[in-house]
């Protein structure tokens, strides 16, 4: 069951970056192919830290250090990103046994963890894109801004190009 705060339906990504490649989820869904940053829905019961530490190890079986929020998007329609920047510990990066490799086992959908590296981001379609940009605006020197940036969109002005 996804958590809601104060009526906000929450979704909780990890940003990992390791040898100046972010890790990413390639995805094929009806025929589209694009990429999202590790995550899913923030549980009844769970801190943040957990939800993004028990969502990272699913789709990547990898463990992390949840370090801070960097990226939080509030969209109209009641819901909302949390983005968290996030140690690497180390390992491969693969598909845990869980909801989405059941779905790609079935052919209904491709789900690969992969390290996508950020000089091919400004041609990826990193999803979301509002997130993309400001992560390549913002990413100097290996390091991101301390305080996290929140952005407030309508759901029709998503991008998706």
């Amino acid at each position: 069951m996804r958590k809601l705060i104060e009526g906000h339906n929450i979704r909780l990504e990890a940003l990992i970056i390791n040898e100046n490649k972010i890790l990413a989820i390639h995805r094929i869904n009806s025929g589209e192919e694009y990429y999202v940053l590790p995550g899913g829905g923030w549980e009844e019961g769970e801190t943040a830290e957990e939800g993004v530490k028990r969502e990272v190890y699913e789709e990547t079986s990898l463990n992390i250090v949840v370090e801070r929020l960097v990226f939080s998007l509030l969209i109209k329609d009641d819901s909302q990103r949390q983005v968290y920047f996030c140690k690497y510990l180390g390992g491969d990066p693969k598909l845990g046994d869980f909801n989405e490799k059941k779905e790609m086992d079935a052919g209904e959908q491709i789900y690969k963890p992969i390290w996508l590296p950020i000089e091919d981001l400004p041609k990826t379609t990193l999803y979301e894109l509002e997130l993309r940009d400001w992560f390549l605006a913002n990413y100097k020197n290996g390091q991101l801004p301390q305080e996290p940036f929140v952005m407030r969109i309508t759901r029709d002005k998503f991008r998706n190009k």
